[in-house]
């Protein structure tokens, strides 16, 4: 039985060890952006990932959040797209929670063929042609082909445009299109199948292409396996970027045997 002179002393160091706990894991300014320390619940141990200190030591967010190589504004916690189980209802909450800047990093879509309708925009809807062809003639001395003077087949830039130098065709037809319609290109991703038909691997059915959403696209569609298969697990991928990263730079755990250097 405690002794009462005792008592004191392990109230003391109860609420010492609790706020020191508190002030390890919970983050140093709650209106940071950015978390200082992230806790990781899981079966090998807790983890508690110093992000503060992995983001001085990397230099981009992108080393570890591979959804903004994909055009992410804002990147997203590794637990929203790894160790969720792809259910019905998930496959339906992630086309409403996730970004749509986000949608290429699990749908790698190539934009096929245009369908931008020359005859339509000439002649049901009464566009003049310089409204899209240059109305300097010592530019475009009469309509012509725009791949005549802009380069095709690079992807969209986002570049700043140089004067004397022609923007690639993307970049040129992209500004010109977005001109009259920024709502479609407001969507993002989604947007793309408003112009361009859904590229898919030859020898599968082809089925309604034109027009539809890039969101009811499914991973069936160009993947034999199913999608719990595609996206690593929790584990795995934690291990692999950690892991690779730190063997990139050769130091700390990056093997099997170092569990403990991260699992408490």
């Amino acid at each position: 039985m405690l002794n009462k002179r005792f008592l004191p002393i392990v109230l003391l160091t109860t609420v010492l060890a609790v706020v020191a706990l508190a002030g390890y894991l919970l983050p140093e300014d709650a209106d940071t952006a950015e978390p200082v320390r992230i806790a990781m619940k899981n079966a090998g141990g807790p983890v508690v990932f110093e992000h503060s200190k992995h983001v001085e030591w990397t230099d981009s967010c992108q080393s570890c959040h591979h959804d903004m190589l994909s055009g992410a504004k804002e990147p997203m916690a590794c637990n929203d797209c790894h160790g969720l189980v792809m259910t019905e209802d998930f496959t339906a909450a992630h086309q409403q929670t996730f970004s749509a800047d986000s949608c290429a990093v699990c749908h790698h879509y190539q934009p096929g063929k245009q369908d931008w309708g020359h005859a339509a925009h000439a002649e049901d809807f009464g566009i003049d042609c310089v409204t899209c062809h240059h109305a300097d003639t010592d530019i475009e001395p009469e309509p012509s082909n725009c791949a005549d003077c802009h380069e095709a087949g690079a992807a969209p830039s986002k570049n700043a445009f140089e004067a004397g130098v022609p923007p690639t065709l993307a970049d040129a037809v992209h500004n010109k299109c977005a001109s009259c319609h920024g709502d479609w290109f407001d969507l993002k991703a989604r947007g793309c199948s408003k112009c361009h038909f859904d590229a898919v691997p030859e020898g599968r059915e082809k089925k309604e292409r034109l027009h539809t959403n890039m969101e009811t696209m499914t991973c069936k569609a160009c993947h034999e396996q199913a999608p719990d298969k595609l996206i690593p697990g929790r584990m795995q991928a934690h291990h692999a970027s950690c892991m690779g990263c730190h063997s990139e730079v050769g130091a700390g755990p990056r093997t099997q045997q170092d569990c403990r250097q991260c699992h408490m």
